[in-house]
C-alpha cells in the first residue's frame, strides 16, 4: 500500500531506514529480555516520521 493510498505523507529513504533501526533496536529489547511478540505486520506498528521523538516511543515513565 502507498503512502497516497493510505493519506500519510511520503517518507523519504534516510527517515524509513531510521525507523527501521529503531523498531530494531526495541524488538532487540524485548527479545534480550525474554518477551514473545505474537505479530510484528507493519500494519500493526505505530511511527512518527520525527527523529526527536523516536526516543520518547520507547521509553516509560513514571
Amino acid at each position: 500500500m502507498t503512502a497516497a493510498r493510505t493519506g500519510l505523507p511520503p517518507v523519504d529513504l534516510t527517515a524509513r531506514l531510521g525507523l527501521v533501526r529503531a523498531v530494531a533496536a526495541a524488538y532487540t529489547m524485548k527479545h534480550a529480555q525474554n518477551v514473545v511478540v505474537g505479530d510484528i505486520s507493519g500494519r500493526n506498528v505505530l511511527y512518527d516520521t520525527d527523529p526527536r521523538h523516536w526516543w520518547s516511543m520507547w521509553t516509560v515513565s513514571g
